[in-house]
Order: structure tokens, then sequence, then C-alpha cells
């Protein structure tokens, strides 16, 4: 994969910007730094392009961008509720020629389901999105993990972490119902991923303020 320049990815990302209201995943300074990290990361776990994966919360391809060039084609897959934000990445950040070569997937459910793809995926990854999920979402986004991956497949889920231990601990710093801005303690991540016959465990180190949840059917 051609290494591209971070000025023409910025200029990607306010475009994207400019067209979906401002948003783009998260500070638009931030979409090439965040897009490069989560590629180096799952690459550190394992991924080879030809590699399934599911990009769970894609919105605006700021993770598509890189793994869409990366991955063989047929093997990435994108959930995102929004449809016109996956239309403003696609339009933006991969373009019209490389849809067509490397032929991406998208799903617009919003239940976290993984299985209408029909795929046993290899990686699956969600850049901030339990840093907004309550715990029933949680759990659901790790039951599907569980029951559409190989058997060797890794999730990668980034989230906001409670310097606190204890098991309970899960902070709502903003009060807005069931998407928020959430802090877990790891070890109560950890005990809903053991419910569900999982592991989890922390990941590299705090990236612009949040970790790396690591799944693994181990």
């Amino acid at each position: 994969m051609t290494t591209p320049q971070t000025d023409d990815v910025e200029a990607i990302a306010r475009k994207i910007q400019a067209e979906a209201g401002g948003f783009t995943g998260g500070p638009v300074e931030h979409f090439e730094s965040i897009g490069r990290y989560t590629l180096e990361s799952l690459e550190q776990c394992g991924m080879v392009p030809s590699s399934k994966v599911l990009d769970v919360g894609c919105g605006a391809l700021r993770l598509g961008y890189w793994l869409v060039r990366y991955l063989d084609a047929d093997c990435y897959c994108g959930l995102e509720p929004t449809r016109r934000y996956v239309e403003i990445g696609l339009k933006y950040a991969v373009g019209p020629e490389l849809e067509a070569q490397k032929r991406p997937r998208f799903d617009h459910n919003t239940d976290f389901d993984f299985s209408p793809f029909g795929v046993k995926f290899d990686f699956m990854v969600a850049r901030s999105i339990f840093s907004h999920a309550s715990p029933n979402m949680i759990g659901k986004a790790m039951e599907s993990f569980r029951d559409n991956s190989s058997d060797k497949a890794v999730m990668l889920a980034s989230y906001n972490r409670l310097k606190r231990a204890e098991s309970g601990d899960v902070v709502d710093v903003l009060q807005r119902g069931e998407w928020s801005w959430r802090k877990y303690s790891p070890a109560f991540l950890q005990n809903m991923a053991r419910e569900r016959g999982i592991k989890a465990e922390d990941f590299r180190d705090p990236f612009n303020k949040q970790v790396w949840l690591k799944l693994t059917k181990s």
C-alpha cells in the first residue's frame, strides 16, 4: 500500500467535514493520525491484506480510508447506521475507481448485528464506539463478535479507561441516555467478556485519550 501524504488525508477530511455537517468521526485534525494508528494496531495483531475485516461504526470512513486501500478486494465491510456518512466517505475517502476495485460492503443496522454480511471475520475494529456505548450495547457487540468471527479472530475496541479498578465501576460523564460519553474500568469490561465466553485485555498505551480493548475467543 502506498503511504498517503498527511496533507492529502487532511484535505479529504476537510471535504468530508464540510459535506457531513462537521462530522468526520472525531476532530478533523486527528482524521489522519487515528486512521494510521488503527491500521498499525491491527497489523500488530496479525492482520494481512487477505484478512476479512469489519469496521464497526465506520462513519465517513476515517478508518476505511486506510483499510480499503490495505485489504484485498471483498475483504472490507463497514457497519454504520447513518447511510449519508458512508456515502460521503465513499465519495471522498475512497472514490468510485477504488470502490469498484475493492468492492467494500456496508450494512446500516443499529443493533450491533454483524451477521448480515454472512462472513466469519478475522478482525473487527470499533474506534470511539465503546467510549460512548452503554453496557447493554457493548454486551451486544461482544456477543456479535463471538458469533460472527473466525476461531482466532481479534476485535479492537477503544474505550475511556476509568482509573479505579472496581469491577462495578461505570461512569457516565454526560447523562444522555444509552448513547453517551462513558468511562469503564478494565475489570468491568473483562467481566462482561468472560460472561460471554470470550477474553478481554487492554492493548497498547492510550492514544488520543482512549485505550484499545482487545477481544479474543481464547
